[in-house]
């Protein structure tokens, strides 16, 4: 429950603070950034321990993708040029089917 109170403290205060000192997390993280309101126009930011900005920045901006994730999209491509060939349409690719055949076995 510490959480929640101190986000509903933030919520309100923050508006009428000069200053608010929080978890660098917090302002680099889109999601945190959404459901505290926090609005970063005309803001000053000053990072303590800024040696760990760098590593908390790539967590924040990386995500994992599964191979069947990929299998599929290379499948729904692949359908896609298919589809598009048999429509007759001109249309030039960088990646022909041949080589997303192989990218998917």
């Amino acid at each position: 429950h510490y959480m929640h109170a101190h986000t509903m403290c933030l919520k309100k205060k923050q508006n009428d603070a000069d200053v608010i000192f929080m978890p660098y997390n917090y302002l680099i993280d889109i999601k945190s950034r959404s459901s505290l309101s926090i609005d970063l126009d005309d803001s000053v930011l000053i990072f303590d321990e800024a040696h760990n900005l760098e590593s908390a920045c790539t967590d924040a901006a990386s995500f994992s993708i599964t191979t069947l994730f990929t299998k599929i999209c290379v499948d729904e491509v692949s359908t896609c040029i298919k589809l598009i060939k048999k429509s007759g349409m001109n249309i030039q690719a960088d990646v022909d089917e041949e080589s997303l055949i192989r990218l998917r076995d």
